[in-house]
């Protein structure tokens, strides 16, 4: 995990992050409130030898001293030694467990020893250290005075080897020691930036579900070529795309239709499927959205509705659902007969699934199905087939055989994809020989207001409301086909593209550019 990847999961877990710092820097906090202070006192002792005349026995007195310093350190925590000065400072506990409240420092080539003693009240680490100072003299004389001085009590200058002396008594502190709010707070904060840090890694490595677009690219090496928000307002409004064409959810599709076009430059993709790893991934609103975005540009669409399980586009655009793809897979009606129109401008032909078969899958996987988009291929610009899903059924896998192109729609609301629907869709479809165009994120949360800004003060012409692919209600000569339909001689002869422009050309108005 690199340190973007590290940054990402932080951010994904920013809540995680938030709360176990204010949680470790209460701690902190309350550890000082309620917390017993703690008072510190420190003496200083000085040693000695006594004086020689020679000056070359100096400098071996003056390290004989400093190696006794150090013994004389370790010689202050002897309970022997804190006995007395335990009971000076009416401390109860036992010189034993009295030890922990004493420390001893002796300066690097030095012949000072600093004892600190520790306790509930200033008077008490006073009288404990002071004590404790006066009692190690003692002691140390006591040792260092030749057996028949001790004996009799006698204390001639020159009498002890080593001399201690209190140079700096102890005094009564006025501040704690000990809690201390800035310590204990910045040592909470920073335990919990770790614990933090420590958790969210543990989350994103035991995490089955991909919550955005980068770690969809990450998990299954398939380019994202688009994000689209999440809106209330498309369940009411399929056809958002054309009703509110300044909107982030249009841009999104412009975004997604200049990806499509450009995925292959030297051959692009014109039979796309739009399928999804599990059902309810947006995958129907992708279908029709893209198709009215290619249409608004003046390309020739045509959108199909393979899912012959749980269609949708006919309820989604108020089409007739009696007559479609299946009637043309099993052979009751022909192409031209069951197609529909939908969009604002009627650009965007549609054959809807039609009637529920009682195998789909056979439809689906039919020879009949190749033709019907090897004919639609040759009428149209585009074809945009809205599939099923990809795990619940194999019925998309041989349909991507036709296509060009897959596009995989992957919805992040509601916690996110898991890894092993994503991968799994991907595997069928490199089974038959199918490599997805890109990965479509849908139902994302909108991270900004400004995407309606005046930057995207712009309105995209729609086509004339001509019906490109002629119903048989309509005059229709194939040069294909070479036939006229059945209901032909009641229909006006064709006219050229100029006049059918004259005849939908209405007066000219300027687009206000205020959003729809």
């Amino acid at each position: 995990m690199d340190i973007r990847q590290l940054l990402a999961v932080l951010r994904t877990n920013a809540t995680l992050l938030l709360a176990l710092v204010a949680f470790s820097a209460a701690a902190g906090w309350a550890t000082v409130l309620f917390a017993t202070p703690q008072y510190t006192s420190q003496a200083t002792l000085f040693a000695t030898v006594p004086q020689h005349k020679a000056n070359s026995q100096a400098y071996y007195d003056t390290l004989f001293v400093q190696q006794r310093v150090r013994s004389y350190a370790d010689l202050a925590k002897l309970p022997e030694t804190l006995k007395p000065a335990v009971a000076h400072a009416r401390i109860l506990e036992s010189p034993s467990d009295a030890v922990r409240r004493i420390s001893t420092t002796v300066p690097l080539d030095s012949v000072l020893l600093q004892i600190s003693g520790t306790a509930d009240t200033p008077s008490q680490a006073q009288s404990l250290t002071d004590a404790l100072s006066r009692a190690l003299v003692d002691k140390v004389r006591d040792l260092e005075s030749p057996p028949g001085v001790r004996d009799i009590g006698q204390e001639p200058p020159a009498a002890s080897a080593v001399k201690l002396t209190l140079v700096q008594p102890a005094l009564k502190p006025t501040t704690p020691s000990s809690p201390k709010p800035l310590v204990h707070i910045s040592l909470g904060t920073v335990l919990g930036l770790l614990l933090a840090a420590a958790a969210a890694a543990a989350r994103a490595a035991w995490d089955v579900r991909l919550r955005d677009a980068a770690a969809l690219a990450r998990a299954t090496g398939v380019p994202s070529l688009a994000t689209i928000p999440y809106t209330r307002a498309l369940q009411d409004q399929p056809t958002l795309v054309e009703e509110q064409p300044l909107s982030a959810f249009a841009e999104a599709f412009r975004k997604l239709r200049t990806a499509v076009q450009f995925s292959r430059v030297e051959n692009p993709p014109r039979v796309i499927m739009v399928t999804s790893a599990m059902p309810a991934e947006g995958k129907t609103s992708v279908a029709i959205s893209t198709a009215l975005t290619l249409a608004s540009v003046g390309a020739k669409v045509f959108l199909v509705d393979a899912d012959l399980r749980h269609p949708m586009i006919a309820q989604r655009l108020g089409l007739v659902p009696d007559v479609g793809l299946t009637n043309c897979l099993i052979g009751t009606a022909r192409v031209e007969e069951a197609v529909q129109y939908a969009g604002a401008a009627n650009n965007i032909a549609v054959l809807t699934s039609g009637p529920k078969h009682s195998h789909p899958g056979e439809l689906l996987n039919s020879s009949r199905m190749g033709r019907i988009i090897e004919e639609l291929a040759v009428d149209a610009d585009y074809v945009i087939i809205d599939a099923p899903p990809l795990s619940p059924v194999v019925d998309a896998a041989p349909l991507a055989t036709h296509c060009d192109g897959v596009l995989l729609t992957v919805k992040v609301r509601g916690g996110g994809a898991r890894r092993e629907d994503i991968r799994s869709a991907l595997a069928t479809l490199r089974t038959v020989g199918s490599t997805p165009l890109g990965i479509v994120t849908t139902m994302v949360r909108k991270r900004s207001r400004h995407h309606n800004s005046k930057y995207y003060n712009y309105r995209e012409t729609l086509q004339p409301t001509k019906k490109w692919y002629n119903s048989p209600q309509s005059w229709r000569k194939s040069s294909r086909r070479g036939y006229v339909t059945a209901s032909s001689h009641n229909s006006p002869p064709p006219v050229s593209s100029a006049e059918s422009s004259a005849r939908h050309r209405g007066p000219a108005s300027a687009d206000s550019g205020s959003p729809g």
